[in-house]
């Protein structure tokens, strides 16, 4: 699609609570990254077509779907985007659980985890679409006004928030909404329709899932950290430290490790200075 104006339904899907979520704590902005990269991935897994990625925003993911002019068959699609907008919502709850469930640390980033919550603005309209060196961007007043209602008056966490010309479009008469309006100064008054979805079922694990793979990543990284530093000082030679000298090491403080059984943390493991092998 090269330098056409189309009609099309545009999704932002918005992690709230982010800024809270980072700090200024090196090891908690690198886990609540990870974290962060683990629930972006979530989502775009449960994006299927016509839903197509625009583009990852940090903490959010920008979608959108063609408008067909046929009548008959955008009804189907338009079914179709409700379910895949709704299924967001518990595919994202559930990767919160699993990673609360399996997370090997007690650092700020890792136990506010289920702190994240989702927000989803819908919008439709107009926009150019073309290619720039092979990546798709648009232009035009419906993909500013879709980012402008990502701050708006709603006061809950999680909701999905229709502009009047999307609730029209996809006709989700199903879902329970809350009618308001938006105001912007250079826009002026959006009608919006909001939804606050109920909590999904209970996250049953399957018996053959692996625990996700997000915080051996994160053990990873602080050991090769470690590591790199120990090698711009080959003098100091090396050593593996496993357990709770490694979690000394890695400055762990003993609040972050209570409560997480000893095995997990003796399964730690990790090249480090012989001369700093921690108390």
């Amino acid at each position: 699609m090269n330098d056409v104006v189309r009609h099309a339904v545009f999704f932002i899907a918005d992690i709230s609570g982010y800024t809270k979520f980072i700090f200024s704590n090196e090891k908690d902005i690198s886990h609540s990254q990870m974290v962060i990269r683990e629930l972006i991935t979530t989502l775009l897994d449960e994006v299927n077509l016509p839903l197509q990625l625009i583009r990852i925003e940090g903490d959010a993911i920008f979608l959108y779907a063609i408008k067909d002019d046929d009548d008959q068959s955008w009804e189907q699609v338009s079914k179709h985007l409700v379910v895949n907008t709704m299924a967001l919502f518990r595919v994202f709850t559930h990767k919160l659980t699993e990673l609360t469930i399996h997370k090997v640390c007690n650092c700020t980033a890792c136990i506010n985890i289920e702190a994240l919550k989702l927000k989803v603005i819908v919008h439709s309209g107009r926009a150019a679409f073309y290619q720039v060196n092979g990546h798709q961007e648009l232009t035009g007043t419906s993909p500013i006004v879709i980012h402008r209602l990502c701050k708006n008056s709603v006061e809950a966490d999680e909701y999905v928030l229709f502009t009047e010309s999307a609730y029209n479009d996809l006709a989700p008469t199903d879902l329970a909404v809350v009618e308001g309006e938006e105001t912007y100064d250079d826009i002026g008054t959006i009608k919006t329709y909001v939804h606050y979805p109920p909590e999904p079922g209970p996250y049953v694990p399957s018996p053959d899932a692996k625990p996700p793979t997000i915080f051996i990543e994160t053990l990873r990284e602080e050991v090769s950290r470690e590591y790199a530093g120990v090698a711009l000082n080959p003098e100091l030679g090396f050593h593996f430290h496993t357990g709770k000298t490694l979690t000394a090491m890695l400055d762990y403080r003993d609040e972050w490790l209570e409560g997480l059984p000893e095995e997990a943390i003796e399964s730690f493991a990790g090249m480090g200075n012989p001369f700093d092998l921690g108390p």
